[in-house]
């Protein structure tokens, strides 16, 4: 009966650790699998209703310096947006123009962890072009792991502790030559790879086999 009673639980640890494997390496969507404020994530959220300076710019182009209204980003570092808009200005809280680039710099946990995640969302109309992240310290960026018209994801490993996260905005045959950038959030997370917790899982499973041996 004893033997039984460990193969059946043998069975369900089994069970349990195939189960984790396949909900990690399940593809993303565009929900986040962490609450903002988690351990090791960061969520910022610019209006730009406040904290909106102009810097100048070139030509046509003019220049706009931002802070996010809703900061929970723990890190120290700089967390601002960078914003440059062509043949416009700053139109209640947003900004209005025929091409409008976002620069978003982005602190991190300092201590390396081997993966990251970034999920960026903003309200707009036009269409979004050449999404991209840059990081500082030869981390790999992966191609993006999500996109939808206003939603664009990536992995970083190892995470850095800071990257700039752009992106330009386009005018389209729906809205004319007049787009608007309304707002911007940016979710991110540190957490261990999926190899990782595989790894722990096999380990776990190992020592309990040693342990009934």
């Amino acid at each position: 009966m004893r033997v039984m009673k460990k193969t059946i639980m043998k069975k369900r640890v089994l069970i349990f650790a195939v189960a984790v494997a396949l909900f990690v390496a399940a593809p993303a969507s565009a929900t986040l699998s962490w609450d903002p404020g988690d351990p090791g994530s960061t969520y910022q959220v610019w209006e730009f209703t406040d904290y909106v300076t102009p810097t100048g710019g070139t030509g046509n182009i003019t220049s706009w310096l931002a802070f996010p209204e809703i900061d929970g980003n723990p890190y120290s570092g700089i967390l601002q947006a960078n914003i440059d808009v062509t043949a416009g200005s700053r139109v209640g809280g947003g900004f209005l123009g025929e091409q409008i680039t976002v620069l978003l710099k982005i602190p991190n946990r300092p201590e390396p962890q081997p993966y990251k995640e970034i999920w960026v969302e903003a309200g707009f109309t036009g269409e979004l072009v050449n999404p991209g992240v840059t990081t500082f310290g030869g981390e790999t960026v992966s191609e993006p792991i999500f996109e939808a018209p206003n939603i664009i994801g990536w992995q970083i490993s190892p995470n850095p502790d800071r990257e700039d996260i752009y992106f330009t905005i386009l005018s389209n045959v729906q809205t004319g030559p007049q787009i608007y950038l309304d707002w911007v959030r940016v979710d991110t997370i540190c957490i261990p790879e999926p190899v990782t917790i595989c790894l722990l899982g096999l380990g776990y499973l190992l020592l309990r086999r040693k342990r009934t041996m």
